[in-house]
């Protein structure tokens, strides 16, 4: 007997992402390891030559500060900049 197209092969299985035992326990591992280290980075940073410190700190930047996207604009386009900026509304204030 085929299986149906959408149809589970085992419908009581586990729902849809949830995580299985072991991914989750690896997680926790890994986040008690990371929560310990960040208390001894200013200390592990200030042994490091300023050129290895700089590189450092550029690798963990992406996982601290929000992506930056790109901005596009065609040639002539209107902008407003109140409502983009919230300049100069903050002035009146």
């Amino acid at each position: 007997m085929p299986f149906i197209k959408g149809t589970s092969g085992n419908p009581k299985g586990r729902n849809k992402g949830t995580q299985n035992r072991l991914t989750k326990e690896i997680r926790n591992i890994l986040k008690d390891i990371l929560s310990n280290e960040l208390e001894n980075l200013p200390a592990i940073l200030e042994k490091l030559k300023p050129e290895d410190r700089v590189t450092a700190i550029i690798k963990i930047l992406p996982y601290v500060l929000p992506k930056v996207e790109p901005i596009s604009m065609t040639a002539n386009e209107p902008v407003n900049w109140e409502e983009w900026t919230g300049f100069p509304s903050m002035l009146k204030d």
